[in-house]
């Protein structure tokens, strides 16, 4: 018999840990069993993974090994676990996926949960018996962000160009907003004083601070909110109080730093624009790359060659692969 097929790699949730040093603990524990060949602990997740040898160790005698240890083993029942991918609205930085993969993560009934910044996306293994999708949608809006249940997009409408070309539009606005400011304020200080100068640039930075970069401020409440600041909590506090300071220059004589708030706030959004088409572009890239796989493949069957559906594809299947076509391979094939 082959030896690799006595090798079984299974997953568990690991009950009562609360730091590094108890995930320490018990990986140490499972490594040290005759037969395990591999045993990873992640205390953030709270899971554990380990691979080992049937032949001289079974499932019940790793489970006995770490409740030993005061702590409990619960096995992943893989077989009744659905896989899903959906979108997920509001990040704004890698951070924000962060909180939103912990909080997934310790929700019961989620196996595994993995969130892609770049791609806005996140992958949630799950038991549809445990755990519902509105309730890990609830979860997530509940810390400020949206799980979109709608996994049916209009392939007519391409969502990530619409995203670019709205990112575009505020960094314009708020760029020609800033512009005048800036324009006003070397004609102020180098040729010749403006009178009201400082109610005009008032005015012109409230759009900018209210209108295009409120949505800024709204994820920073969010992110305060939820003890997670990230790079909006900056923006705000580089932009929001200097311009209200700057607004009291209309009643005492103080000095104004509405054209920093405004700059500061329109670099923010020039930086977001770009992080936008790029993002974009990518995913665009990789949306024709799917698009140039094969939708058919063709396998050999009982001595003859037939064309099938990819999706029908099986582990074992002899696939039939001329010059020129395009293969349809898998993760399962590889």
């Amino acid at each position: 018999m082959d030896q690799n097929e006595n090798i079984i790699q299974i997953g568990f949730k690991v009950e009562g840990m609360t730091c590094s040093s108890c995930s320490s603990i018990v990986q140490k524990k499972l490594n040290s069993l005759d037969g395990i060949t591999y045993a990873n602990v992640n205390i953030a997740t709270e899971k554990g993974q380990v691979q080992y040898d049937s032949q001289k160790i079974d499932i019940q005698t790793i489970v006995n090994a770490v409740d030993n240890l005061g702590y409990k083993a619960i096995l992943n029942e893989e077989r009744n676990t659905q896989k899903v991918t959906l979108k997920v609205k509001g990040m704004s930085c890698t951070a924000c996926a962060s909180q939103i993969e912990k909080s997934l993560n310790k929700m019961e009934g989620i196996t595994s949960a993995t969130v892609n910044f770049a791609a806005e996306k996140t992958t949630i293994q799950y038991d549809p018996k445990k755990v519902r999708l509105i309730d890990m949608q609830k979860t997530i809006s509940g810390i400020g962000y949206e799980l979109d249940l709608d996994e049916d997009e209009d392939d007519a409408v391409d969502q990530d160009e619409l995203k670019m070309n709205k990112a575009k539009k505020i960094m314009l606005t708020s760029s020609l907003f800033t512009g005048a400011i800036m324009g006003l304020m070397m004609i102020h200080m180098f040729v010749a004083p403006i009178p009201g100068y400082l109610p005009i640039i008032a005015a012109l930075g409230l759009p900018i601070i209210f209108g295009t970069g409120l949505h800024v401020h709204v994820g920073s409440w969010k992110a305060i909110k939820n003890k997670s600041p990230n790079m909006d909590v900056l923006v705000t506090l580089g932009s929001l109080p200097p311009y209200l300071i700057g607004l009291l220059g209309l009643f005492f004589p103080i000095q104004a730093f509405i054209e920093m708030a405004t700059t500061i706030m329109t670099f923010h959004l020039i930086g977001k624009y770009l992080e936008a088409r790029a993002k974009g572009r990518a995913s665009q890239a990789i949306k024709k790359l799917l698009q140039m796989g094969a939708k058919t493949a063709k396998i050999i069957v009982d001595g003859e060659e037939i064309e099938i559906p990819t999706k029908d594809l099986q582990v074992g299947d002899i696939m039939v692969i001329r010059p020129g076509e395009k293969g349809a391979y898998r993760r399962h094939h590889s």
